[in-house]
């Protein structure tokens, strides 16, 4: 299997559980806020350019507010629904529909500057959400930025926590957390056998480095948002700090 088929068995292996908890949360009227879809990788569009990279990198961001709406569980077959959440992910990261996102211009400025570290190596990207599954808008639920409350985050842990496997099958050499530090209770309880200690070398910035089994380079900063706040050229001199450390 190519590394979407595992992907795809990945997500249809915890489908079942997963919809029937969120039905009983979309069909709860106590529960105000409802889920969005999940965010589903789909790597084919770089057809087996991923998988033959000298260099895989795994970029996170924090959670995908309003994805594709509220969630619907009853979608069948099963292979129906993943195709739908994976072509809006296909759409907007693949095709370039959110590349106006603050984020995804982050993003783009660390892959132009790995990439001109590394002018000979062959280098392709994923872009992927710490926390799966985020707050959708409704008529009653204007503001789906912000990690969704608790009872969709346990729902989450509990059926469709696939983080760490998701990494297993994706194999990268380089993973990159976009998040901040107030997000690192979130990345060690979807990796428990990470650690995120502070990189020495990077004095005061809010840089970590991971330890993740299997992964070599792994480092945690702030949001792209958060780096714009801290002037011109900030965000070059954390990312420039992330890449002198990496080793290949």
């Amino acid at each position: 299997m190519d590394v979407d088929d595992k992907l795809i068995a990945l997500y249809k292996s915890r489908w079942e559980g997963f919809c029937s908890s969120m039905k009983r949360i979309i069909e709860d009227d106590r529960c105000a806020i409802k889920p969005s879809n999940p965010l589903l990788l789909w790597i084919k569009h770089d057809g087996k350019e991923y998988e033959q990279a000298d260099l895989k990198v795994v970029i996170f961001g924090r959670e995908n507010n309003d994805w594709c709406g509220v969630f619907n569980p009853d979608i069948a077959p099963v292979e129906k629904a993943i195709d739908v959440i994976q072509e809006k992910y296909s759409d907007y990261y693949c095709e370039g529909e959110g590349s106006r996102k603050i984020f995804m211009q982050g993003m783009a400025k660390f892959e132009k500057m790995l990439k001109e570290r590394y002018p000979g190596k062959k280098i392709e990207f994923v872009w992927n959400n710490i926390v799966k599954i985020g707050k959708a808008r409704t008529e009653n639920q204007q503001n789906s930025i912000g990690l969704p409350p608790q009872y969709i985050l346990d729902v989450e842990m509990q059926q469709f926590n696939v983080v760490q496997e998701e990494l297993e099958i994706l194999n990268p050499d380089i993973v990159l957390f976009l998040t901040g530090p107030s997000y690192d209770p979130i990345i060690s309880a979807r990796i428990p056998d990470c650690t995120i200690e502070p990189l020495q070398s990077a004095g005061d910035k809010a840089i970590a480095r991971v330890s993740i089994p299997q992964v070599r380079n792994c480092y945690r900063t702030n949001h792209p948002r958060y780096l714009r706040t801290l002037g011109k050229g900030a965000m070059e001199d954390y990312f420039n700090t992330i890449i002198d450390d990496i080793k290949l």
